[in-house]
């Protein structure tokens, strides 16, 4: 999301919702919704509220569905929520969740650079796998995992937070709120079957987190075009791969072999991919300690199988 020039115009900052959610500031502002820092005045607590700029009903279906299985996320690494309030006036529904004070993934590789250190690429990884495996034993997929929707909340510690669960769709959902060959989502990210609009699985954030990590070691998302249809293509041609991370990393260590990581969770075929985050996230680990044991990349690359 970003912050709007007529932010200051905004009809909701300086508001206070139900008597004790105090509006403050604007956040950001995607093509669905807005998201405001407000003050809890009974807590003491600062939050953020999401709320929707369109009336459409599909969307306004899809934020109710947001709302109801975010609720369900209770992780460390995913945003709490706390349900949602309507504004006693207008009856705008307002989510409500944790106030973030930090920075997206996005901002962080674009001001210091893509993360060189195993220790890093790791923390990253196992946070995300952790996260995502748990939502998708709950039977939910993101299938919008992408760096601007990572919340890093600890730089030191490298402690982060997944957001954003605007598109997620539940497994055994019923009723559809997107027609089926419809192509929801962030075309940079997208796994193949996202890109052909596919019934999905969680390898498909398998993918899509594979893309992310691309882009957190290189500083560069596997493919780009201005023409989004062109990136789309290139996801879902099995003979096309993204340039090896050598290219653009060189201080990475052990490349080769992360670079195998990283082919396997960016397999066209989602039968060849990494089957679940747990597996991508042992990988990893893998590569973690084999540098910590001071191996080279001629040693015997293991990939794990759960």
């Amino acid at each position: 999301m970003s912050i709007p020039a007529d932010a200051q115009e905004d009809k909701w900052i300086g508001k206070t919702l139900l008597g004790d959610y105090a509006i403050q500031e604007l956040l950001g502002k995607g093509a669905m919704a807005r998201v405001y820092k407000a003050h809890q005045g009974s807590t003491g607590k600062y939050l953020a509220l999401k709320t929707l700029i369109s009336k459409e009903p599909e969307l306004i279906a899809r934020f109710a569905k947001e709302v109801e299985m975010h609720g369900k996320l209770k992780h460390r690494n995913i945003v709490e929520t706390f349900g949602c309030i309507n504004d006693a006036s207008t009856g705008q529904a307002f989510f409500v969740m944790e106030f973030l004070n930090g920075k997206t993934l996005q901002e962080i590789v674009k001001e210091k650079g893509p993360a060189a250190s195993s220790e890093a690429i790791y923390a990253v990884t196992s946070q995300l796998c952790d996260a995502l495996s748990y939502a998708h034993n709950m039977g939910i997929i993101h299938r919008d995992l992408k760096p601007a929707n990572i919340v890093v909340v600890d730089t030191e510690k490298i402690e982060l937070k997944v957001v954003d669960f605007g598109i997620a769709k539940a497994r055994n959902e019923t009723v559809a709120l997107t027609m089926p060959g419809t192509v929801v989502g962030s075309p940079i990210y997208m796994s193949p079957e996202q890109c052909r609009g596919m019934e999905l699985d969680p390898r498909a954030d398998v993918y899509s987190l594979g893309c992310l990590l691309y882009e957190l070691v290189t500083g560069n998302v596997p493919y780009f075009s201005k023409n989004v249809m062109q990136v789309m293509n290139s996801h879902c041609r099995p003979e096309v791969h993204p340039k090896p991370i050598i290219a653009f990393s060189p201080k990475v260590q052990r490349p080769m072999h992360l670079n195998q990581i990283l082919k396997t969770a960016l397999e066209t075929e989602r039968e060849k991919r990494f089957q679940s985050v747990a597996e991508l996230k042992a990988a990893v680990e893998t590569w973690h300690n084999a540098i910590k044991l001071g191996h080279d990349d001629n040693a015997e690359m293991v990939m794990p199988k759960n």
